[in-house]
């Protein structure tokens, strides 16, 4: 009969049934909605973690300030810091004092930052102060106050606190606080 041999299947019906063999097909463990929801997760979760490694919250030195009044009429403080943050305080950085419970607040530079930590007994010998000022060991620093200050605060012990630095908010996860600075 002829060379040619005669095909059983239509060159058109081959050429679909290849097609459906060659075509790879995935198996289906998530839904698209979940998957679309894993990838919005992921997304959220590289921001934060992006937040994390370059935000940074400040650290703040908290002390109590004894209100004094100087020869001259001037008006100052000696604010007593504990004694672990006396590496970080330097004279220039600025103090918040709170005045009163209305939140009333004056700020202030250092002037001078004691070398060493003074006992209670050497605090309250050097600045003139009355035995509830000081009552334990602890880091001084000097502060001129506005001379729109009242008298009235004379005397008085005022909450300070001073920005010492800044830490990343990374370091506050555990295991990570080697990541601290900023």
């Amino acid at each position: 009969m002829g060379s040619q041999e005669r095909q059983i299947f239509r060159q058109n019906a081959l050429e679909r049934y290849r097609w459906a063999n060659e075509k790879e097909i995935l198996p289906r463990v998530v839904t698209p909605s979940a998957f679309v929801f894993l990838w919005i997760l992921l997304g959220v979760v590289i921001l934060a973690g992006g937040f994390a490694w370059f935000g940074s919250v400040p650290t703040i030195a908290t002390g109590a300030a004894a209100v004094t009044q100087e020869q001259n009429g001037q008006v100052s403080a000696v604010v007593f810091f504990e004694p672990g943050q006396l590496s970080a305080l330097k004279a220039g950085q600025e103090v918040e004092l709170t005045l009163n419970a209305n939140g009333q607040r004056v700020k202030a530079k250092i002037e001078t930052v004691s070398s060493t930590v003074l006992s209670p007994a050497e605090a309250r010998s050097r600045y003139n102060l009355d035995a509830l000022a000081v009552i334990q060991p602890a880091a001084v620093a000097t502060v001129r106050l506005p001379a729109n200050l009242s008298e009235l605060y004379r005397g008085s012990l005022l909450p300070a606190h001073v920005e010492t630095g800044s830490r990343r908010l990374i370091s506050f996860l555990p295991g990570l606080d080697w990541l601290g600075g900023a």
